[in-house]
């Protein structure tokens, strides 16, 4: 396994992460040799208890067979779901289905009490809020304190994500205002942890109902307008902003509302 060296430098880049001024945060490892040894592992488990093995690889090696057990030929493979992360063989074109994404919402608690918000979640039959706060407490509103929303949202059959290390619109370190003053979040954007955090969402709308939620009950004063609805819609995704009336806000409408130049909201 050691003896790839392409293979290790390309892992290890891929998984490392660092900062805007280009310091390692996260070390980087590599992946291909703990697949490899996670397969043995594998392998050696099912010897020892007599079971038969199941393959871990999706797909899973060797070419496709139909339900005769005959092999189908390279050029009639189904490729329309072939996993992103495994390299397709030498001469199959894989041609991927655009995935159909879910709407995202969006809310802003504010000053309301929490069950006021869970009723507008059901009633849009949101299945994962995603908190994007980078500090998920409130001074005035405790049942919005990461553990008791957490606690209240599972106990009405919804799921909770906190996505505020990548997705927080005050990131520690990170420079998010201009020389006048003015909001920018052109540094905040080129960050890894920022494009990661959009592209793990992007994934979970193509199966759920996702709602982000911050403190500002107007998105229009909060990063979650100004900036992540922004570039989740140059992503295709349809944003839709829950407000305590009911009344649900299209990004369109949102757009009309939002100055150009935007004063610290803080």
């Amino acid at each position: 396994m050691e003896t790839f060296p392409i293979v290790k430098r390309k892992d290890i880049a891929r998984t490392e992460v660092k900062d805007s001024s280009g310091k390692m945060v996260k070390e980087g490892y590599y992946r291909t040799k703990e697949l490899i040894l996670e397969i043995y592992d594998k392998m050696a488990e099912t010897m020892a208890n007599g079971t038969e093995y199941q393959t871990i690889l999706d797909p899973p090696p060797g070419p496709p067979c139909d339900a005769q057990g005959n092999f189908i030929p390279m050029a009639k493979w189904d490729t329309s779901n072939w996993p992103e992360h495994i390299h397709p063989p030498k001469g199959v074109e894989i041609k991927r289905k655009t995935p159909t994404l879910k709407p995202i919402y969006t809310i802003g608690y504010s000053n309301v009490p929490i069950e006021n918000v869970i009723t507008l979640l059901k009633a849009n039959s949101i299945q994962i809020l995603v908190d994007v706060r980078s500090v998920p407490y409130s001074k005035y509103v405790s049942q919005a304190n990461k553990e008791n929303l957490e606690a209240e949202v599972k106990a009405k059959g919804m799921k909770y994500l906190f996505m505020g290390d990548k997705l927080g619109g005050k990131p520690k370190g990170i420079e998010i205002e201009d020389e006048h003053g003015n909001i920018d979040y052109s540094n905040l954007k080129e960050e890894h942890s920022f494009k990661e955090g959009l592209d793990r969402l992007l994934k979970g709308a193509r199966d759920f109902t996702l709602c982000l939620m911050c403190s500002e009950e107007d998105p229009a004063k909060c990063h979650r307008g100004m900036l992540l609805a922004k570039e989740f819609t140059k992503l295709g995704v349809k944003m839709r902003h829950i407000r305590h009336s009911g009344k649900i806000e299209s990004q369109e409408v949102l757009e009309g509302r939002i100055p150009a130049k935007q004063e610290h909201l803080f």
